[in-house]
């Protein structure tokens, strides 16, 4: 079987795994599905319009990733609730800039980590619903709590939080 890299065909590979668990756990909810980017980048469109752009364009489409969020978030939605509540979808994907994939020269890594920083600290309500959910998921308590409240989505931020310090998390510790 020939092997092509992931980044050729799946540069999210969100569906890919989406249709992966339901071929090997039929019928099974899903609680919480987390999709962590590697960073998005600053490109600005290009404005030309000849036949080198359309086809570069066309051979851009696999590696969309945006398009791959989008139909996976409207997936997980359409799924059955969990016990601990509906299904959670969370991407994460800090927008790093115009970095090399391959970079290595520390201060670039040094912001690089920055930036990542920055962003988890502007997500942190979202990454605390993404830990709630993976508690509540994992402990029969704290999804009693949830379920209690309305489920997560219901649950106002400083409840998220309160709830996450109760449990023994640190939800403002980001270092």
């Amino acid at each position: 079987m020939p092997q092509v890299d992931g980044g050729i065909v799946a540069n999210n590979p969100s569906e890919v795994a989406l249709k992966e668990s339901a071929v090997l756990w039929p019928g099974r909810p899903i609680g919480c599905f987390v999709s962590l980017g590697t960073g998005k980048t600053t490109d600005t469109p290009k404005t030309a319009s000849g036949p080198l752009y359309w086809m570069g364009a066309m051979l851009s489409l696999p590696c969309q990733v945006h398009g791959t969020h989008m139909a996976t978030k409207a997936a997980i939605r359409s799924q059955p609730p969990h016990a601990a509540g509906l299904p959670l979808y969370s991407r994460l994907n800090p927008p790093t800039g115009d970095f090399a994939l391959d970079e290595y020269q520390p201060q670039k890594l040094k912001a690089m980590q920055r930036i990542t920083f920055q962003y988890l600290q502007r997500k942190a309500a979202k990454v605390n619903r993404t830990a709630l959910m993976l508690l509540a998921l994992s402990d029969r308590s704290v999804s009693a709590a949830v379920q209690s409240m309305g489920g997560i989505d219901a649950m106002r931020d400083d409840v998220v939080r309160e709830m996450l310090i109760g449990c023994g998390g640190d939800p403002g510790h980001l270092d």
